[in-house]
């Protein structure tokens, strides 16, 4: 029921400020502006109870923030370099992992506890609590654990049941890693389990070889830069797209890699499974690709000219009856072969609906003057979400094609990415 979007600093008197949302009003109920230029990261804790906002190169800081009263509870500048991605422990509420410049992973742990100098009282239920935002340095009291994967710099990160998968940006280096023992590390290294004054030994490691609690299971070198990545919820198999235009599938327990016979042109921008064991992929070609996972053969393609096909998405399939609302609406075919419909973003800010079961276009919209950069189904199907390269949002109908809102807030920024959930 809460939304929280940034916008950058566009002067020096005009700094960064996060908008607090209320969905279902619409409304915005409160502007938060610690960070001082641009945020880079934010994410909801799994429990929803603390949201993490971090600044980009310039500022450098993370801060927690407790969501009942959206008061800033925790804050640390021990990042040591610019972060691109962060992403909450899929099993702990009180976990999180970073990523940034020069390989380094850094993780992090939020206590409610009256330890450490980097503290900050907040209010919450059942009176005042104290908020730890710890991470292991040497330089600092508080502690964390910083570890270099690598030279590269990561481009994707993924976190499943214990594992972690990295991808290099510049060296085409895809990693899968075994992270199940990092909490047995963090308590070896907690300076108040430490009685002989070195507990800060295990600070900074290098992961070219096997370590206690972290271990690098497998590596597989591919053509070009990987741009975007699907896999299964155990990491074990999936597809990889590349800036060469390539889509390789990766199996880590039979540790081969397959490219797949046909491929796009140039880079692909995104990859994903759709139902009936089928992968959609968009590329600058401005195909929209779908494959058949059972012979890893292209089954079906939609091809614009002269465009680029810049992002993708599915249409949902609600669980009650098995179809979407805009599935209902367009009259499609609902038994167990029926696909949900597709929709493609293009860099001429036309958004085009296909219903893959049917080979054909059903929709072709224009709600933006410039490069549709993210799309998203709304998570009931009724409405389709786009965010362009100059930060405007359009919510758009996929039964009449009419855009029925534009929302500014980030105008001047390009919308990186948009998320859909249903509300409780």
């Amino acid at each position: 029921q809460v939304l929280v979007s940034a916008s950058p600093a566009f002067q020096q008197d005009s700094p960064c400020h996060l908008c607090v949302w209320d969905t279902q009003t619409h409304v915005c109920r409160r502007v938060l502006s610690k960070h001082q230029y641009s945020v880079q990261c934010l994410a909801f804790s799994r429990d929803d109870r603390f949201l993490v906002s971090i600044g980009d190169y310039r500022e450098g800081v993370v801060i927690v923030w407790e969501t009942k009263t959206f008061q800033q509870v925790a804050s640390s500048s021990a990042l040591g370099a610019p972060v691109h991605c962060l992403m909450w422990d899929p099993f702990t509420v009180n976990e999180f992992v970073t990523v940034g410049d020069a390989g380094t992973v850094l993780f992090w742990l939020l206590e409610e506890s009256g330890r450490g100098n980097t503290v900050v009282r907040g209010g919450g239920e059942g009176g005042a609590s104290t908020y730890s935002l710890s991470v292991q340095e040497a330089e600092f009291s508080h502690y964390f654990d910083c570890f270099f994967v690598g030279f590269f710099c990561p481009a994707k990160l993924v976190s499943r049941h214990s594992r972690l998968l990295t991808a290099g940006l510049n060296s085409h280096a895809l990693r899968i890693w075994a992270v199940g023992g990092i909490a047995d590390m963090k308590d070896d290294c907690d300076p108040s389990n430490d009685s002989g004054g070195g507990g800060r030994a295990r600070r900074l490691n290098n992961l070219h070889g096997k370590q206690s609690g972290l271990t690098m299971e497998d590596e597989m070198t591919l053509d070009g830069a990987v741009t975007c990545a699907q896999f299964d919820d155990m990491l074990d198999m999936g597809i990889v797209g590349t800036d060469a235009g390539t889509l390789w599938y990766v199996n880590w327990a039979e540790r081969t890699s397959i490219r797949l016979v046909s491929g796009h042109k140039n880079k692909i921008n995104g990859v994903l499974f759709g139902a009936n064991n089928l992968l959609l992929s968009g590329g600058d070609d401005g195909s929209l690709r779908v494959w058949s996972m059972k012979n890893r053969e292209q089954a079906l393609q939609f091809q614009v000219i002269d465009q680029s096909c810049t992002c993708l998405a599915c249409g949902p399939h609600t669980p009650a009856s098995g179809k979407s609302s805009s599935n209902r609406q367009y009259g499609n075919d609902q038994s167990s072969n029926a696909l949900p419909l597709v929709v493609g973003g293009y860099s001429d800010g036309t958004v085009r609906l296909f219903d893959v079961t049917k080979v054909e276009m059903l929709l072709k919209m224009q709600p933006h003057a410039v490069t549709v950069t993210a799309i998203v189904f709304s998570a009931d199907g009724d409405m389709i979400v786009s965010g362009g390269s100059d930060g405007l949002i359009a919510v758009s109908s996929p039964t009449t094609g009419m855009t029925v809102r534009v929302i500014n807030d980030h105008k001047g920024v390009a919308i990186s990415s948009i998320d859909a959930t249903l509300t409780k």
